[in-house]
């Protein structure tokens, strides 16, 4: 009984373990040699993104500022409120692309 027991959880844990790893290798992934050439292009596009990033960042801060010189003018303490956090939304955006760009 002890015998069979065994052969039977043997069975269940082969089992569950083919399972868990059949959606690992289902994502397997070959990837390329890493060579200068592959390593040069991806850095380049690396390097547009964060520029991207932090020219988006620049954008939001004009539009911030721009913004909040109309609500300083109405007077009107939403365009005000608006203008202030798009200037600190951009600057931060800025700053988060001004840092992955140093760090890399």
């Amino acid at each position: 009984m002890l015998k069979f027991i065994k052969e039977k959880f043997t069975r269940l844990a082969v089992s569950t373990g083919v399972m868990l790893s059949m959606p690992m290798t289902a994502f397997a992934v070959t990837m390329p040699a890493i060579g200068s050439a592959n390593m040069d292009s991806a850095d380049s596009v690396l390097s547009l993104l964060y520029k991207g990033i932090q020219y988006i960042g620049v954008i939001f801060v004009v539009f911030g500022a721009v913004q909040a010189g109309l609500g300083f003018k109405n007077d009107d303490a939403e365009g005000k409120a608006k203008g202030m956090r798009s200037v600190i939304a951009g600057a931060i955006v800025w700053g988060i692309g001004a840092l992955v760009s140093g760090v890399s």
